[in-house]
């Protein structure tokens, strides 16, 4: 499926990962995907440049909290500012994670989307990783070296939904959940040492996992959602911004058509499921 969508996909035999990698356990594996020009990146650094190139071709950046939406008919005329002030508007674009569907709800909009707790973890080890690739595995292990250690985290799908940023249980979720996932696919991992961990919020759409993108035909048609990215978002973040302009100038889309993203197939409860991630 990536090579049809012409991505630099690689297919690696048992022997190859071995070969490649002798770090990974790969005896329970039939093999594995190797991307050779994909990578990970400072998520905060590519924000701040972002920002900095959209203030440079004119963007203003205001800081502060959106609070609501003031309306006219079929349209969105202006944000309210928890400072009391109000920016009008020709259009909105509602793209706050976990805090979207609480905006969304004043108008009307009914999105499965809560915020889920997710731990990310910073541990040491006496092997040398730096030669290790990202790698994700089949119980969802996420691990990538970072410094002298390593980055690592399982997603708990079960973390019930709330606005919960503590790292209260993550040594515990990191001793019955990461680290047998981690010793189980690199043996050489066993001793490692946790360092600290950190958390965070997926805005996770618990009715397909996937965004939710665009308008909702016949109801305010110029307020917009780019939300629901369920972990994704960083990673899709540019070519929904590419995507949302092209369906706000030309009123539709024009390089990908994210059609089957919109919010239709939540009213009409016709999930679009993953296929690529397991």
């Amino acid at each position: 499926m990536h090579r049809a969508y012409g991505v630099n996909a690689l297919w690696l035999s048992l022997a190859q990962i071995a070969d490649r990698y002798p770090l990974v356990r790969t005896d329970d594996l039939a093999g594995g995907v190797y991307s050779p020009a994909d990578g990970w990146l400072d998520s905060s650094s590519f924000l701040v440049g972002l920002r900095q190139r959209a203030r440079r071709l004119g963007a203003t950046f205001v800081a502060e909290r959106a609070v609501g939406c003031e309306t006219a008919g079929n349209r969105v005329t202006g944000v309210h500012l928890d400072s009391g002030r109000q920016i009008a508007a020709r259009v909105v674009i509602n793209t706050v994670g976990c805090w979207a569907p609480g905006l969304a709800a004043q108008l009307g909009w009914k999105l499965p989307i809560e915020p889920m707790r997710r731990f990310e973890h910073y541990a040491e080890a006496p092997a040398t990783l730096s030669s290790l690739p990202f790698v994700k595995d089949a119980a969802h292990l996420a691990v990538r070296p970072e410094g002298v250690g390593l980055q690592t985290g399982v997603v708990d799908y079960a973390e019930p939904g709330a606005f919960n940023f503590s790292v209260d249980g993550a040594a515990g979720h990191f001793d019955t959940r990461v680290w047998p996932a981690l010793a189980h696919r690199f043996p050489a991992l066993d001793n490692l040492r946790l360092k600290s961990s950190v958390s965070g919020l997926y805005d996770q759409n618990r009715f397909d996992g996937n965004m939710v993108i665009g308008s909702w035909p016949g109801h305010l048609g110029n307020f917009y959602l780019a939300c629901g990215f369920s972990g994704h978002g960083l990673m899709h973040a540019p070519a929904v911004g590419r995507a949302l302009a092209e369906l706000i100038l030309h009123d539709e889309y024009q390089t990908t058509d994210l059609g089957r993203l919109g919010y239709q197939r939540i009213t009409d409860g016709q999930p679009y499921r993953e296929r690529g991630i397991i």
